[in-house]
């Protein structure tokens, strides 16, 4: 429901948030011993890179939101700021 709202309001900062929460209410209820260490190192680089996170079923890849860009990104377009994370996820 508030995903839903957060999407019909266009509210992106706010979708990112509730990805977080999410992912966190997941790892909380079920641990990382459950999660798998190869799932948390998706999630940990998506976190690293500003994105949120969380996984779209039962593990083996995840779904990442980037957060909205505020202020000067040096003239690097949204691809190129994504090309470190797309880097890290395949190798």
């Amino acid at each position: 429901v508030r995903a839903k709202a957060a999407l019909e309001a266009k509210d992106h900062a706010k979708l990112c948030d509730l990805m977080d929460e999410n992912f966190k209410t997941r790892r909380d209820l079920y641990g990382d011993a459950c999660l798998g260490q190869k799932n948390l190192r998706m999630i940990e680089i998506c976190q690293k890179h500003k994105a949120a996170a969380k996984f779209p079923g039962s593990g083996g890849a995840v779904l990442g939101l980037c957060r909205p860009i505020g202020g000067a990104t040096g003239g690097m377009s949204k691809a190129d700021l994504l090309q470190p994370v797309r880097e890290a996820l395949e190798a």
